[in-house]
């Protein structure tokens, strides 16, 4: 993936944050950015409840409804006990791959999504989210003009 630097830094953020958040809560987080790059980066350690490939799926191909005119990158990180790279793969996926057939199923599934990182957001930061704060459901779009 070509990125700039801010973008590359944010990235290499997210993947030590899921390497340290991720056994201490026991589960598979989905890191994901939604700005000029979009990607959902999924981050398996042992020791975690990984989510399946199915599931994977359908956060990625649900997360496209939210801007249909953007790809987004879907990249699986596998770290081995030692804390090692131990394989990485890497899928754009656009609205073109989404069959016609699951359209409402991943449209319902994309609101369920986007309400549960607007909770976090406000678990995380002990406030609600501000006005003109980035949409935490990620449209990229500004909270007022998005999910308010």
């Amino acid at each position: 993936m070509n990125m700039y630097s801010e973008a590359k830094d944010d990235f290499c953020k997210a993947i030590h944050h899921a390497l340290r958040r991720q056994p201490e809560i026991g589960r598979m987080l989905v890191m994901s950015a939604f700005g000029e790059i979009k990607y959902c980066l999924f981050v398996a350690v042992p020791g975690i409840k990984i989510m399946s490939t199915p599931e994977r799926q359908d956060y990625v191909l649900s997360a496209i409804l939210s801007d249909e005119s953007m790809p987004i990158m879907w990249i699986d990180i596998d770290y081995d006990k030692d804390g090692k790279l131990h394989g990485a793969k890497g899928k754009q996926c656009s609205y073109s791959d989404i069959p016609p057939a699951e359209i409402d199923r991943l449209k319902e599934l994309s609101v369920e999504y986007a309400k549960s990182r607007i909770e976090s957001f406000q678990r995380q930061y002990h406030r609600k989210v501000g006005r003109n704060d980035p949409c935490p459901c990620g449209s990229g779009k500004k909270y007022k003009k998005c999910c308010l």
